[in-house]
């Protein structure tokens, strides 16, 4: 089994509701990523990746659930 290389990513992370709103920029390698939002997601969220020039939009539906869409 190949081994996954970690990857420096430039992360904007969006987080908003009918009581506040706020952005939180970390640079951090993709274990601590995952573990992170593991932490701080509890319900449906959007996040929003920079990676090189693309972005992407990745719903977390639950702490448990990635799915990427377009």
């Amino acid at each position: 089994m190949e081994q996954m290389k970690e990857i420096n990513l430039l992360i904007d992370i969006t987080m908003s509701s009918a009581y506040n709103a706020r952005v939180i920029s970390c640079i951090a390698v993709l274990t601590q990523i995952t573990n992170f939002l593991l932490l701080m997601f509890q319900k449906g969220e959007y996040i929003f990746m920079k990676v090189g020039k693309e972005i992407w939009k990745i719903y977390v539906a639950n702490v448990a659930t990635f799915a990427l869409k377009s």
